[in-house]
């Protein structure tokens, strides 16, 4: 399961992580310094969306951190568009992305907000 050159997603399910909930381990490495394992992390989080309620927070702090990588923030801004219910604090930020963040950012929050029904204000 190792992906790029350094095999960050490999490192997502090694200890040590072993006995906390998948979700809540992934939402605490996008706080990484490591930007591959941010990325490969807000990608599996996409797909995992259901799964990551419990990295709900930290989704909403990437999402809303200007100096985060912008692939990072729309990554989390479609998995924030995914999770029901959404945290409580996903509308505001997803709403503060659309008007905001950078183009790219912006579509995923646009998008997001869409899929939740939610109003861009």
């Amino acid at each position: 399961m190792e992906r790029g050159r350094d095999g960050a997603l490999r490192r997502v399910f090694e200890p040590p992580i072993d006995f906390v909930p998948a979700s809540e381990a992934l939402g605490r490495l996008l706080a990484s310094p490591d930007l591959t394992l941010r990325r490969e992390v807000a990608s599996v989080l996409v797909l995992l969306a259901e799964a990551a309620v419990k990295a709900g927070p930290a989704l909403v702090a990437a999402l809303g951190a200007d100096g985060e990588d912008q692939q990072v923030r729309a990554d989390c801004a479609r998995a924030l568009g995914r999770l029901r219910p959404p945290p409580e604090q996903a509308i505001p930020a997803l709403r503060e992305a659309a008007r905001q963040a950078p183009e790219a950012v912006r579509f995923a929050a646009e998008g997001a907000l869409r899929t939740l029904g939610a109003e861009k204000e």
